[in-house]
């Protein structure tokens, strides 16, 4: 497997978290995992005495299957995700958001800034895997403020290129037996793309920006760019920030 391929393998993994957690209008311990399968008795159980169950979806009216996209991003599945027909040469980017109107959700998902939470969620990478006991034998004050400048550029960052392709919605009815409780919740998701090479030009050209002092600091940067894009490939997240 190329390094390139390992690349977009592990980085498909983390922007999502941060952006559900800004669009969504409930709490994202309440996101589905697993595939969503049927509907009523066969619906998939997912702790104890709590199992959710497929009232109602997008295209139900007609009897269509739920798209791949969708399945890809309600199963964390990163690597079907990042090869959707259509999709070559670009990363797929799948924001979503919970809530009980589905009106208003959709317009709090699509007034949400994309951009910019990519560009945050680049910096935040950063900031976790190349602070303090990170850098090794790099780490001196300097080198730690170098660090602290690449995470405060790209914070203020918004990534551009990125396209709507497609969206769709699904609603749940989550039964909790031990609580004796029963709430129905509608997940929206949107699908974006934005190409790879216009992704890397923008990581480069904002890092040129940043003043290099020593060859420490130029071995960083190279670092830390790559650690960028394998964050930025990253779209789906089982754990949530």
């Amino acid at each position: 497997m190329k390094v390139r391929d390992v690349i977009r393998m592990l980085g498909i993994l983390g922007i999502l978290s941060v952006l559900a957690a800004c669009a969504s209008s409930s709490a994202k311990n309440d996101a589905p995992t697993g595939t969503i399968e049927g509907t009523a008795g066969d619906a998939p159980k997912i702790a104890g005495n709590i199992e959710r169950v497929r009232v109602d979806y997008q295209g139900a009216v007609t009897g269509s299957e739920i798209p791949a996209w969708v399945q890809s991003a309600i199963d964390f599945d990163a690597e079907s995700l990042q090869n959707l027909p259509g999709f070559e040469g670009k990363i797929a980017i799948v924001d979503y958001g919970v809530g009980q109107n589905l009106e208003l959700l959709r317009s709090l998902v699509n007034n949400f800034n994309v951009q910019a939470s990519v560009a945050r969620r680049i910096s935040n990478y950063v900031e976790a895997n190349f602070g303090g006991e990170q850098l090794g034998d790099k780490n001196t004050a300097e080198n730690r403020s170098f660090v602290e400048e690449v995470v405060a550029t790209f914070s203020r960052v918004e990534i551009n290129g990125l396209a709507k392709e497609k969206e769709y919605w699904v609603k749940l009815r989550t039964i909790d037996r031990g609580k004796k409780t029963e709430s129905e919740q509608y997940y929206y998701y949107v699908l974006y793309s934005i190409p790879e090479q216009t992704l890397s030009e923008q990581i480069a050209r904002a890092m040129i920006n940043i003043p290099v002092k020593t060859k420490d600091q130029e071995e960083l940067r190279t670092s830390v760019e790559e650690a960028m894009k394998r964050a930025a490939y990253n779209s789906v997240e089982e754990g949530r920030s």
